[in-house]
């Protein structure tokens, strides 16, 4: 797997990035997990188009998530239930992508890919 990405790595190595972008998703839990407990307003992150996950926020629940097993991560204010199981994995695929791509943020659009291809 890791030679398939291989030439998607050698055209990123020479670009430095404002942010990754992330859609949806698990993107869209660890953004609404952050802002519960900055005790924004989830219902106010429907009406943006897309929403802020500071590096340090994602750091954090990164640390947090991936050693807590599954019946301990659906507890977690914001969490959504069908996100819970392959948030790990998600974790683990977010780091590999800022250690490769040296973004500075990470952003959340509201927008999935379908909708993206849909326009297209």
């Amino acid at each position: 797997a890791a030679a398939a990405l291989q030439p998607l790595w050698n055209d990123l190595k020479d670009m430095q990035l404002d942010a990754l972008v992330g859609c949806s998703g698990s993107f869209e839990t660890l953004a609404i997990m952050d802002m519960v407990r900055g005790g924004i307003d989830v219902a106010a992150a429907e009406e943006m188009s897309w929403l802020p996950l500071p590096a340090e926020a994602f750091g954090r629940m990164a640390g947090e998530l991936k050693n807590l097993p599954l019946e301990e991560r659906l507890k977690i204010p914001g969490m959504l239930p069908l996100r819970a199981e392959m948030m790990v994995a998600a974790i683990l695929l977010i780091e590999v992508m800022l250690e490769k791509t040296a973004a500075l943020q990470i952003r959340m659009s509201a927008y999935s890919l379908i909708e993206g291809a849909l326009i297209q």
